[in-house]
């Protein structure tokens, strides 16, 4: 990954210039521009800095553009946290994650999206493993998983569940949420499947305490 060496605090708080050019990157995706032909003088450009510095940290454009955006994202889960820690109950730090999907239905299409087209025909999940350094993406894979192991285990210690197998209890809670994506977290310009968001909601959730009691 360029001359100089990504950790998972580098990630977390990025050297001035790799700031620079996520912000230009997010600057260029919001303005819509076209990622196809999008060069590593635009984004050097935006930000202000020379272009030979931008692989003084990345090998290439498409390192730029991934690295941008998985913080990006990162930073929105961030928040998703600290919102989900307010929440006293199993069934309100469930409804919360189903209003973040929704509320931000568009901008994970469109993560998505923008993935794909960086891999090309290439599986994104394998190449992001591939391609990040492995600190980093055992940082952020578990940081999912044992916020969601740690408030699944919360639910059962309260008795809201019984269910003590952890790969069941992932397994079900990854089910309800993509039972939200299926059915309300819209595509660019489409929704799947219209329904009332809070009965589906009520349904969703009832359907997780059946399937893990």
């Amino acid at each position: 990954m360029g001359k100089w060496k990504w950790t998972v605090d580098a990630f977390v708080n990025p050297p001035d210039k790799v700031m620079k050019m996520f912000d230009a990157v997010l600057e260029l995706v919001s303005e819509k521009a076209e990622l196809t032909s999008l060069k590593v003088q635009d984004i050097t450009t935006r930000a202000g800095i020379g272009k030979g510095t931008a692989y003084e940290y990345f090998d290439s454009r498409e390192d730029i553009i991934l690295f941008a955006l998985l913080y990006d994202y990162s930073k929105k889960i961030q928040r998703l946290q600290q919102r989900f820690q307010k929440q006293d109950s199993f069934q309100e730090q469930c409804y919360l994650v189903m209003d973040w999907l929704v509320e931000n239905g568009e901008y994970n299409s469109s993560f998505l999206h923008m993935l794909h087209w960086i891999f090309r025909d290439g599986d994104p999940c394998m190449e992001i493993q591939q391609k990040i350094p492995e600190e980093i993406f055992g940082a952020m894979e578990g940081f999912l998983l044992n916020e969601c192991d740690a408030m699944l285990e919360r639910a059962y210690q309260d008795g809201a569940i019984k269910e003590t197998d952890v790969i069941k209890r992932r397994l079900a809670f990854g089910k309800l949420i993509m039972e939200v994506i299926f059915t309300q977290a819209p595509g660019p310009g489409q929704k799947y499947f219209q329904m009332d968001f809070n009965k589906m909601k009520d349904h969703a959730y009832n359907s997780l305490l059946k399937e893990l009691s």
